[in-house]
């Protein structure tokens, strides 16, 4: 989550409340010179900044979630005399019914750009696979996605490129991609519909990401931005067919104290506070980095034979699924450039 400023301005207050007046000097002190302040204190002047740009706000998003958010309020309102159990059964009937009626998936952006992508995106994936992931539409966005506090600001390039020179950690708030999954979870929500996924622009981008060095420099952002379709594509899969079990195996091996194991990349590491969110975003980018960069990926599975037999269980299972049936994520190494 990003941290919100009246949130810990509130809690600073708390907690200098019960302090003496010489205590309360130095442990101000203490605080203004830290480094959460200092954060604090500039995501501040970033949100006032973007309240001064509301053409750039992203509004389609939000009213999708107002619409998500008002349909539960009104189903829960009907169906309050129904316990959980109940209320969970619904929820499942109400995702089988959503897959069964086979809509097709959208595809949004500059329509070169779009026929480009599809053209590698048909052969890293089963077209089914798509289907089968309640996914609306799949949008190739060109501006730069950024995420200040709640609100997300979509901004051309060159304005980015403008206002980075100014604010330099404003790379820090920027979003290459998003998935919508997580407003079809329980409890918030009874009623899952299909959610669409964004690419966002990855101009810019690459050659300071570690895993990607040893990927020729002219290929490195088109590989950076594939994984991040096939990274939101995995928070689909993970919330629909990675089970309960699964999960745990996951999150087991990664906390393994005995032998710690690296972060799979350094986008999974700054989850690692989080054990179940972290064994997620590590499913994420294991798919990224079998679709776009397998080397990498059973270099980093070399690290213990529990983990390397963890992965080749997942590689498995996001190819040809438990019973057989190719659920559709492709090897890299067999994937047309």
């Amino acid at each position: 989550m990003f941290p919100n400023w009246r949130h810990y301005r509130k809690e600073v207050v708390a907690e200098l409340k019960g302090l003496t007046k010489e205590e309360r000097k130095v442990r101000h002190a203490e605080i203004v010179n830290g480094d959460q302040y200092q954060e604090m204190n500039e995501l501040r002047q970033l949100s006032r900044l973007f309240e001064r740009l509301p053409e750039y706000k992203d509004t389609e998003a939000e009213q999708l979630y107002e619409g998500i958010r008002a349909e539960n309020e009104e189903f829960r309102g009907k169906e309050k005399h129904r316990n959980r159990k109940e209320l969970e059964d619904i929820y499942y009937d109400n995702i089988q019914t959503s897959l069964d009626e086979g809509l097709p998936v959208e595809f949004e952006g500059d329509e070169q750009y779009v026929i480009k992508f599809l053209q590698w995106l048909f052969q890293a994936v089963n077209p089914g696979l798509l289907h089968s992931l309640l996914i609306s539409k799949i949008v190739f966005d060109q501006r730069v996605n950024i995420a200040i506090g709640r609100d997300n600001y979509l901004v051309p390039y060159t304005e980015y490129a403008v206002l980075l020179k100014q604010y330099p950690k404003l790379a820090q708030y920027r979003f290459r991609g998003e998935s919508f999954v997580s407003w079809n979870k329980m409890p918030f929500n009874y009623v899952p519909k299909r959610t669409p996924i964004r690419v966002y622009s990855h101009e810019g981008l690459g050659n300071d990401v570690s895993y990607l060095q040893s990927i020729p420099e002219d290929k490195r952002q088109d590989t950076f931005e594939r994984g991040t379709l096939m990274h939101e594509l995995a928070h689909q899969f993970w919330w629909l067919y990675v089970d309960q079990y699964k999960r745990e195996k996951l999150t087991d091996v990664l906390s393994n104290t005995e032998k710690p194991i690296q972060p799979i990349t350094d986008y999974a590491a700054t989850y690692r506070d989080d054990k179940l969110l972290y064994a997620e975003e590590t499913f994420c980018e294991l798919v990224r980095l079998y679709s776009t960069a397998p080397a990498i990926l059973m270099e980093w599975a070399a690290q213990s034979e529990g983990l390397q037999q963890m992965v080749l269980t997942i590689c498995n299972f996001i190819e040809d699924g438990e019973g057989g049936e190719v659920l559709g994520f492709r090897y890299g190494e067999d994937i047309a450039d």
